[in-house]
């Protein structure tokens, strides 16, 4: 960053100022010499130029020359618009403000100007302190861009559920409690014991192969069971 100093007052515009005496008039000055967007709402503008002329007030209060005036307002004017448009901490907002400060107070040609002594640097650091940092929230609110989310909802089905096809939670079962009542109906469906599907005369004898169970084996002889013993 190269000099402030009269980017953007010149020592014309600086002298005119100085000349001033009441708050519309300087208010008016101010804004006629800088360019806001077009599409900065009036409140933000007003702000803006509030800031702008509270700190033309302090350096003529704290007897600046017309060029450190000019380095002054620029300073204050750059900081806080980067700060707002890269929406920065308060302490990155401070730390951008002492860097161009001392790119304004050391003797370092081309890399700064030793326009500010140090008294004015240590004058200069505690007004922003005093005011600007001390309501940077305030500033941050009011320049961060509102975002308005509109939200819509639709119908995504035509046809309604009916009603008997959902079953009231009264009527649910436990896991076990159905399990059990599943195996329960599976033993019911199986034959009793020592029943034959050839003594049936309701079954047919053909399909019995499929019943391996239910087919009747031969009663062992009163011979071969007293031999057992």
């Amino acid at each position: 960053v190269g000099s402030l100093c009269w980017k953007d007052l010149s020592i014309e515009d600086v002298e005119e100022y100085t000349t001033l005496s009441d708050y519309e008039s300087k208010l008016a000055f101010i804004e006629s010499r800088i360019q806001f967007p077009a599409q900065m709402e009036a409140e933000r503008r007003d702000i803006v130029l509030d800031l702008y002329f509270y700190t033309l007030q302090f350096t003529e209060n704290a007897g600046f020359t017309p060029d450190k005036i000019s380095a002054a307002f620029s300073i204050i004017k750059q900081t806080h618009s980067e700060s707002m448009s890269k929406f920065w901490p308060v302490n990155r907002s401070y730390k951008y403000f002492q860097d161009l400060l001392l790119r304004h107070s050391v003797h370092r040609p081309p890399y700064s100007v030793g326009l500010f002594s140090t008294h004015d640097v240590q004058e200069f650091s505690k007004y922003v302190s005093k005011t600007y940092v001390r309501h940077y929230m305030l500033y941050k609110y009011a320049f961060t861009k509102k975002t308005e989310l509109a939200l819509s909802t639709m119908d995504t089905f035509t046809q309604m559920v009916p009603v008997s096809f959902l079953l009231p939670l009264e009527s649910g079962e436990d896991e076990d409690t159905y399990l059990q009542k599943g195996e329960d109906a599976a033993l019911a469906d199986l034959p009793p014991p020592g029943w034959s599907c050839t003594s049936s005369p309701l079954v047919d004898a053909s399909i019995c192969h499929s019943y391996p169970r239910a087919v009747s084996m031969p009663t062992p002889s009163r011979r071969f069971a007293g031999s057992a013993r």
